[in-house]
């Protein structure tokens, strides 16, 4: 069986993952009714799986698009979602990926209440060659409010599902924290965002601490910043309220320097 939605996976250099992140939107037990995999001028031999995945798990089901220029995540994020044709938009990096049951329980809950425009949920951060554990049948739901997302960002793109109907899209040409940025002005739009409490995306490195975007902490810093700014810009916020809100975003970025050189110190001692 196949839920209405569809699945997009932007590539950059990601031969050695991306494989890992099909095969868990292909084992879901819902599968998504396609899969786009939009490539942004990979160096390597990505382009090459791409379309080896797309021949082994089938042509009608696989959707293979290469940008003619690197135009960033977010940009071929925006361009998948407007060549989709479901009426549901999941989003998935190509280094992580998905719990086989990822599809029929988040879709299961969107269909139910229609008017929810986008939710997210839970995520682990495991090894390479870590087993899939078992998901209850019990499922909490958090509501986060604009007051808590625009301080926090309680999503990571691998658990966002959105309505593929809606007018926003991610900001062009952005690389570090656009997905916040589009999370809050969904909040803004249409109101709190259910966050539902279960582990559905896998993350294969520690965020702050190994390589990959999520450890760039000053990018990520200048990128939050920049959302404050753009919002202020917009109308969305006060000036005083942008000013508060940079100071406790530098006051976050100060403890998670510190935390981040502290894990390390410890990692380098136990070597």
């Amino acid at each position: 069986m196949f839920a209405p939605v569809s699945a997009i996976i932007p590539c950059y250099n990601s031969q050695s993952t991306l494989e890992r992140a099909v095969m868990s939107v292909y084992r879901q037990t819902l599968k998504p009714s396609e899969l786009i995999l939009i490539d942004n001028c990979s160096s390597d031999e990505t382009v090459k799986l791409m379309l080896a995945l797309q021949t082994r798990l089938g042509n009608d089901w696989i959707r293979v698009v290469q940008n003619k220029v690197n135009v960033g995540a977010s940009s071929s994020r925006n361009r998948a979602w407007n060549l989709s044709t479901q009426p549901y938009v999941a989003l998935l990096d190509s280094d992580d990926s998905w719990h086989s049951r990822k599809i029929e329980i988040q879709y299961g809950y969107m269909s139910k209440y229609p008017e929810k425009i986008v939710t997210g949920h839970g995520f682990e951060i495991i090894r390479e060659g870590d087993v899939e554990k078992p998901i209850g049948e019990s499922m909490t739901i958090k509501r986060r409010t604009i007051r808590q997302l625009i301080c926090y960002n309680y999503f990571v793109t691998p658990s966002i599902m959105l309505k593929r109907d809606i007018p926003e899209r991610y900001q062009e040409g952005r690389g570090d924290m656009e997905d916040h940025l589009l999370l809050i002005e969904l909040c803004f739009e249409y109101g709190a965002i259910d966050e539902i409490q279960l582990p559905l995306a896998y993350l294969y490195k520690t965020p702050m601490v190994e390589g990959g975007l999520a450890s760039n902490l000053l990018q990520m810093e200048r990128g939050e910043l920049q959302n404050f700014r753009y919002l202020l810009s917009k109308g969305r916020i006060s000036p005083v309220t942008a000013v508060a809100l940079g100071l406790f975003s530098i006051a976050k970025f100060v403890l998670r320097v510190i935390r981040v050189k502290i894990q390390q110190r410890f990692q380098v001692k136990k070597e």
